[in-house]
């Protein structure tokens, strides 16, 4: 019988699926011939050298680079937010945990400046993010091993708490050389250096499986103004107004989707890589508006608080909008109609975001 908890795997898979987008960013940049190679052979070449940056810097690799760096910016701020919940009932110094997260948010926020600002664009907006990702982002790593060596969970963080000592020591020696490098415009070694920093960032990371291995996380949804009977009401026992939980699971599966279209959408520009932008525009517009409706069918079966009727009366409405206008729009796209199109994509737009304001 397994006797760990599941999210044990969580900042393990992360550590590795963003490892591995990277390399593949890379091996697309070797490929494309934009960047010079790791190897020593190539230190005199002419191509650019093979920081992270560089081989995201040009398409298609820097629409796989956004990419891999808004998915390890979102998942890192959840495993951030969990290792907080975590230490919260334990650490007696809360401002350690609190600046421990705030520390790690500026990390996070620092990756999406790097993948969505390239280098050769906005290159100042650019550097401020590879600050932020390596120079908060060391802070965090000293802070969660001390934290991790005082509070000595489970009579383990002596022993995580010396290799995670050990990986900030390697991530603010390789921080130092990185930058002392390229001020001496040493690039390929800057570069290597580069990597060796991102894979040391990634292994702290995947330390916390050690201590996510003992923990459940939940979520507890109440409605206002009416607490939980027992404290340990969790949110898979307050779904009880949904006897078809099918719909609910759908419901989620889509919009799911849909968000993963977004991104798709957002990183994958049109005049690059056009295959895949038009399949992110297709799940954002055609799944999303299944969620529309799906949601809409759940708001008027359940009528919560007596309000379900009204509210579904609204959502039913806009989820009609939001299927004419997605009609319109790939009719008047396939007559080669492109101002009326562009003009019904941006009312359908606003009505899907008209549509996620009526959850409030």
């Amino acid at each position: 019988m397994r006797n760990w908890s599941l999210w044990a795997l969580l900042p393990l898979l992360y550590s590795v699926s963003t490892a591995a987008g990277l390399v593949v960013v890379y091996f697309m940049a070797l490929q494309c011939d934009t960047i010079g190679s790791l190897g020593w052979q190539n230190s005199t070449t002419r191509r650019a050298p093979p920081y992270i940056s560089l081989a995201g810097n040009q398409p298609p690799a820097s629409c796989v680079f956004s990419q891999v760096m808004n998915f390890a910016a979102f998942v890192g701020f959840i495993i951030g937010f969990f290792r907080y919940l975590q230490l919260k009932p334990k650490e007696c110094r809360p401002w350690l945990n609190i600046a421990s997260l705030a520390t790690f948010s500026m990390a996070c926020f620092g990756m999406t400046l790097v993948g969505n600002f390239q280098i050769s664009h906005i290159a100042e907006i650019h550097q401020a993010g590879t600050r932020l990702a390596f120079g908060v982002g060391t802070v965090f790593c000293w802070l969660q091993s001390f934290i991790t060596f005082r509070l000595n969970l489970r009579k383990e963080g002596r022993r995580v708490g010396v290799v995670r000592f050990t990986l900030s020591a390697a991530i603010t020696v390789s921080m130092v050389l990185f930058f002392t490098l390229m001020a001496q415009r040493l690039h390929i070694h800057a570069a290597r250096t580069q990597w060796c920093l991102v894979m040391f960032l990634l292994a702290f990371i995947g330390t916390f499986a050690v201590e996510f291995r003992h923990v459940r996380f939940e979520i507890l949804c109440t409605e206002h103004q009416e607490p939980p009977r027992i404290q340990s009401e969790t949110f898979s026992e307050l779904k009880p107004k949904e006897c078809r939980p099918w719909l609910n699971i759908a419901s989620l599966a889509t919009f799911s989707m849909a968000c993963f279209g977004m991104t798709l959408v957002g990183n994958f520009q049109l005049s690059h890589t056009e295959d895949v932008h038009n399949a992110g525009t297709s799940l954002v517009f055609g799944v999303g508006t299944l969620f529309c409706w799906l949601q809409s069918f759940i708001t008027l079966r359940l009528n919560l608080r007596k309000e379900g009727r009204r509210v579904g009366v609204v959502r039913f409405a806009l989820s009609a909008a939001i299927t004419l206008s997605m009609v319109l729009y790939f009719t008047l796209m396939a007559q080669r109609l492109h101002i009326h199109a562009a003009r019904t994509q941006w009312c359908l737009v606003m009505f899907l975001l008209a549509f996620i304001g009526t959850f409030a």
